[in-house]
């Protein structure tokens, strides 16, 4: 170079070099530029034109429109878009009806809802259908049409018709708006068994109709067997027959229960039979039975049916019994004829000093309650009452299945569990059931929610089997934790009811992360372990876990204790908020009843009432007898317990009397809806038992105690009633809601569709042409200079070896 160039060679060289070097560093420079906005649209169905139209203004606003293909839900398609373009606007358009899934407790996403039509005149969710009573062949069957409480009365018409399976309407019914005012009636007196569609017609004038549609069986009326002899099983089944029902009275115990539904009972059974009817209940039996002086049908404490009762009965029971007076028939019992003939007995039970306190001829005298003990007494204070939730969590495994050592297996032990456990919650509190196994997501029995009627109970828990091959119980928890956490109820409790140990070690951590999740979230965790005989593991990983969740850990040998632990944590679980059951308020079973009588002061000179007729002196209070007089047996009142649709219509003057009742209590899992006597011995009563239900009246209805009802013109209505109320579970019986499909015309996004959507985005539901596009970005753009810098290098290195061609070239020549 230094040979052959000049200065201009050695500048042009640098400049090369200087090239090179920046186009090394990249050195950046920023730049303004405009870029279109994008919007990413989730749909709820298929685009129809609307959408086609909405995309072709978008797209004439420059804006880069796209609505990509994606699976799953309305929640999981957003976020997948989202994911795919973090800076897009993102949309949920309603282009059409969708159904609306349960809520997932996830954070909405932020999107824009938008609907192609406007909200409904009037919300299909507004129109409920449900049937009063049960669904049975040769019942009349009643239609209750009601709408929502706070819905608005349109200018629309509506009709409502019953169709059976030629598509022939059997009953209908037309109404205006305003008609729904109060609940409507769709009545048909006479139907038979089989399947019927329903379909409820709304017509709005020059704005569409609406259409929703439903299903319900009508079944055929079980056979009752009545199981007694004599006059007053006769008298039971002519009752029963003028109410529709087919009652049938046989003198023994059918030889083949399993083709039976439903026995009423009027005398005592054996041992054997008693076994036998135990069986028939717990595999979904119905079962009534019908007290008398000697006790009826109603089995004495000790033997195998009475557990199965709703109420308690003593061991033995007293000879006392009520007497009738009027026509001067004695009672049942020999102490009662005795007092009748011998005269006055020669010691004064009364000290002479002392007068006593004469009946008051205006008071109900309080009857043959010798060895009654009343479950609550009527005028008690109420104590505090919260609401519950409660979560059961059952093992599945095929080890559930084996038999007790009664017959039934852990399973059927579980299932009877969570009958009792509904049927002891009240209204307010909510109940829910997972199985477990394998995956409990798949196995959610009863979501948590109102304790469920008994048909609907049944129902759900016949798809509740002992088969899954492994036991894992990590998943059943979270669930509960999901569901029992979005609850809003003070008190949260979950009760897992299992048979054996965890064997996934992985398993046990994750019970146990999730129990302590729980104890943080103010739920507690119990856990109940039935063991077999001879089983020596260790529950240190079960107590591990319900000492997280900030309960107890019940272990027992006994198969058939399932049920006993259940109650005993619903129990401690109802303790814990100041609601006692009826056991606990009870005194001891045996224990007399009647209150001894108050003496009057002693008087210096008492003056003697005036009496418009002699009577006769009390009786000692040893006998325990109710007082014979001429004017009729005495009367207990007979009052309603608990508001029931068992007990309607309430008669105005009150329900009859009763001249005696059987000397019981009742349980803390009954439902006692009439109890009679000033001190409320249970008269009728309730409790489900295994797949079935069992009923009882503790007194008579055409005996000596129950002359009062007999006169009754309504005694047949309400026998029917509290008869048909053990009937077996099935497929007829009544849903809370009968309409299952609703279809709007023109279609728009409905209520619920609306609140989905608005759940899932955080935004208020808005039109499409309300929607304004996003303008396009001016963005500063950093852009490197390494290609333009290499350019002008490379310019530079040609033009310097051009020059230095031409110097060699012209220095060869010189």
């Amino acid at each position: 170079m230094r040979r052959f160039g000049p200065l201009s060679v050695r500048l042009v060289a640098l400049l090369a070099i200087a090239s090179l070097l920046l186009a090394a560093l990249d050195w950046p420079l920023s730049s303004p530029e405009s870029r279109p906005s994008r919007v990413r649209a989730v749909a709820t169905a298929d685009a129809p034109a609307s959408l086609l139209d909405f995309r072709s203004r978008l797209e004439a606003q420059g804006v880069e429109f796209a609505a990509p293909a994606f699976s799953g839900g309305l929640a999981e398609r957003l976020l997948q878009a989202r994911l795919q373009d973090p800076e897009a606007d993102l949309l949920l358009l309603w282009n059409g009806s969708f159904v609306p899934q349960e809520d997932s407790g996830s954070k909405p996403l932020p999107a824009t809802p938008l609907s192609d039509r406007a909200n409904p005149p009037l919300e299909p969710e507004w129109f409920q259908l449900r049937a009063l009573g049960a669904l049975r062949a040769d019942r009349p069957l009643a239609l209750e049409l009601r709408l929502e409480e706070g819905a608005e009365l349109g200018p629309w018409r509506g009709s409502l018709q019953l169709l059976d399976s030629m598509g022939e309407a059997r009953a209908s019914l037309e109404f205006a708006a305003a008609e729904l005012v109060e609940p409507l009636r769709l009545e048909a007196p006479d139907v038979s068994a089989g399947a019927y569609e329903i379909e409820l017609r709304i017509e709005l004038p020059g704005a569409g109709s609406l259409l929703a549609t439903g299903s319900l069986v009508v079944a055929s009326s079980p056979i009752l067997r009545i199981v007694g002899s004599g006059r007053r099983s006769m008298q039971i089944a002519a009752a029963l027959t003028v109410q529709g029902l087919a009652a049938e009275v046989v003198e023994e115990l059918p030889a083949d229960l399993a083709e039976e539904q439903v026995l009423v009972l009027c005398e005592p059974l054996s041992e054997a039979e008693q076994t036998r009817v135990l069986d028939f209940v717990d595999a979904g039996g119905g079962l009534f039975l019908i007290g008398d002086e000697q006790g009826g049908a109603l089995p004495l404490s000790g033997q195998p049916l009475h557990d199965f009762l709703p109420v308690v009965m003593p061991a033995v029971l007293s000879g006392a019994v009520a007497k009738e007076g009027a026509e001067g028939d004695a009672g049942s019992s020999e102490e009662a004829s005795e007092t009748e003939t011998e005269p006055e007995p020669k010691a004064d039970p009364v000290p002479p000093e002392e007068n006593p306190k004469k009946p008051d001829p205006e008071a109900a005298p309080s009857g043959d309650l010798s060895q009654a003990s009343p479950p609550v007494s009527l005028n008690e204070e109420e104590v505090e009452r919260r609401s519950v939730a409660l979560m059961l969590v059952v093992d599945r495994s095929g080890s559930m299945g084996q038999p007790s050592s009664g017959g039934r297996s852990k399973m059927d032990d579980a299932k009877r569990s969570a009958y009792d456990t509904a049927y002891n919650l009240e209204d307010g509190d909510e109940l829910g059931l997972i199985a477990f196994g394998e995956h409990a997501q798949e196995l959610e029995i009863l979501k948590l929610g109102p304790p469920p009627k008994d048909s609907v109970l049944r129902r759900s828990l016949e798809s509740l089997r002992a088969e899954a091959p492994r036991t894992q119980l990590g998943s059943a928890l979270n669930l509960s934790l999901t569901r029992l956490a979005a609850s809003k109820l003070p008190v949260r409790h979950t009760v897992v009811i299992t048979d054996g140990n965890l064997p996934d070690f992985a398993d046990v951590l994750h019970c146990r992360t999730v129990a302590d999740r729980m104890a943080k979230a103010g739920i507690t965790l119990s856990i109940i372990q039935v063991i077999d005989p001879g089983d020596s593991s260790s529950p240190l990983e079960l107590k591990r876990i319900a000492d997280a969740g900030r309960g107890v850990l019940h272990r027992s040998r006994a198969r058939d204790s399932i049920p006993s632990l259940v109650l005993s944590e619903v129990k401690r679980l109802l303790g814990s908020v100041g609601r006692r059951p009826a056991s606990e308020l009870a005194a001891d079973p045996l224990a007399a009843a009647v209150p001894e009588p108050e003496a009057k002061p002693v008087e210096a000179k008492p003056e003697p009432e005036p009496e418009p007729d002699p009577e006769p002196e009390p009786e000692p209070a040893a006998e325990q007898a109710l007082p014979a007089s001429d004017a009729g047996p005495a009367v207990l009142a007979v009052r309603a317990v608990s508001p029931s649709l068992l007990l309607q219509p309430l008669p105005e003057a009150g329900f009859p009397g009763l001249a005696g009742v059987l000397p019981v209590t009742g349980r803390a899992e009954a439902r006692v809806l009439l109890a009679a006597g000033e001190q409320g011995v249970p008269l009728l009563a309730f409790a489900n038992r295994g797949l079935g239900r069992v009923g009882v009246w503790t007194s008579d209805f055409f005996g000596n105690w129950g002359r009062d009802w007999v006169g009754d013109p309504q005694l047949p209505a309400r026998l029917a009633t509290w008869v048909s109320a053990v009937f077996p579970a099935s497929d007829a019986d009544a849903e809370e809601q009968l309409l299952v499909s609703r279809v709007l015309q023109p279609p728009a996004p409905t209520r619920a569709e609306r609140r989905q959507m608005e759940a899932l985005t955080g935004q208020a539901l808005a039109q499409l042409s309300e929607y304004e596009a996003p303008a396009a970005k001016l963005v500063m753009v950093e852009k490197g200079r390494a290609a333009e810098f290499a350019l002008w290098a490379l310019l530079s290195l040609a033009f310097l070896a051009l020059v230095e061609f031409s110097l060699r070239r012209s220095a060869a020549f010189s």
